[in-house]
């Protein structure tokens, strides 16, 4: 599958980690009135992938969202295969913590009526999180959350809606460059002192299935108030990520990626259509 290529243009006021293994469905949340819920609709996804790696549980218990605990890979439901036979080879990376840098790249997003067409720069608008694995501390069953260390989008527009509904998200820079001589793109994604490229495209897999994905996540937004931000995505097709990955950098982000035993782009999920609810 290969995206359009990039053509710069002003920012139209309207936007938009992957997620890469099924997970268990959330039960649905108390009902919340419309000022503390707000709702993003994602138009025609067109690709969505995460980068799936290991941290080690002190570094991952950093910032953790208040009431919540990490939650070790031994004890964490869907792992992809590879890390579940590096833990089956190496168990001492059992005591580490799942963790995932996922991208969303939309045709648009609608926020209340209110529609986001590109990032900034004229580049395709995407939703982009990084999160560890966690769960509630005082017990439970909800071992498919993460805590978010962040969450956001490419653009500034969206950023600034959120923030009169009084929710702080990230602007974080992605960018999709056109590769010489070739119809794969490279995708750049800048975020806490990484910069983490892939060369290729996400391809369809017209022999699998596409079950609906969901991720829930948890951050604090302004007066130290728990915000839920929950994913679902009903993609048209699944694919697989060919191609190179690259993380340049020495600090934050990188230096966490570059000390994982395993880093991997894990399935895509393709068109279709996707919700992101943020409640509180």
């Amino acid at each position: 599958m290969s995206l359009p290529p990039v053509r710069p243009r002003l920012l139209v006021p309207g936007i938009c980690g992957v997620l890469l293994a099924t997970l268990h469905g959330v039960a649905p949340a108390q009902e919340k009135s419309k000022a503390d819920t707000v709702s993003w609709s994602v138009v025609n996804p067109r690709a969505g992938w995460c980068l799936q790696f290991l941290m080690e549980p002190k570094e991952a218990a950093k910032d953790l969202t208040r009431g919540y605990r990490v939650v070790l890979a031994r004890e964490a439901p869907d792992l992809p295969p590879a890390i579940k036979r590096l833990i089956a080879d190496e168990p001492n990376y059992g005591e580490w913590v799942p963790a995932e840098v996922c991208t969303y790249i939309a045709d648009a997003i609608s926020i209340e009526n209110r529609r986001f067409d590109r990032g900034d720069g004229g580049q395709p608008i995407a939703a982009i999180y990084w999160g560890v694995a966690a769960a509630s501390a005082e017990g439970g069953a909800d071992l498919d959350w993460v805590s978010l260390r962040a969450f956001g989008s490419n653009s500034s527009g969206v950023q600034r809606a959120m923030g009169t509904r009084g929710v702080p998200i990230d602007r974080i820079q992605f960018d999709v460059k056109p590769v010489s001589e070739s119809k794969d793109q490279e995708f750049v994604l800048k975020l806490n002192s990484a910069t983490i490229s892939y060369v290729g495209q996400p391809k369809p897999d017209s022999t699998g299935s596409a079950p609906q994905r969901v991720r829930t996540g948890v951050f604090v937004g302004n007066n130290r108030t728990v915000w839920t931000t929950r994913m679902v995505w009903n993609p048209a097709a699944v694919g697989g990520m060919s191609g190179a990955i690259r993380i340049v950098g020495k600090r934050g982000l990188a230096k966490v990626l570059n000390k994982s035993p395993i880093r991997l782009l894990g399935q895509a999920v393709i068109g279709g259509q996707g919700e992101i609810t943020l409640s509180h």
